[in-house]
């Protein structure tokens, strides 16, 4: 029986302990993405995995706002 509860209780920190680690990593993300807004780096793309528009002018590409994985990888 002591065996069960202690494993239980190591489940539960482990649990508890993915937990904080991360919202830890969700506020330094957060953190992260304000510095970069600030600065003026914006997650919009052109790629083609975006859907690439050009302007009614044709003077360029119309920038959408989807987050790409490189958005992500640079909060990191």
């Amino acid at each position: 029986m002591t065996t069960f509860i202690g494993a239980a209780i190591l489940a539960l920190l482990a649990y508890v302990g993915y937990n904080v680690a991360i919202l830890r990593l969700n506020k330094k993300m957060k953190r992260r993405e304000c510095e970069l807004n600030k600065a003026g780096v914006t997650p919009s793309g052109s790629g083609l995995c975006h859907g690439m528009k050009l302007k009614t002018d044709k003077s360029g590409v119309v920038r959408d706002q989807k987050k790409s994985s490189a958005w992500y990888s640079r909060l990191a």
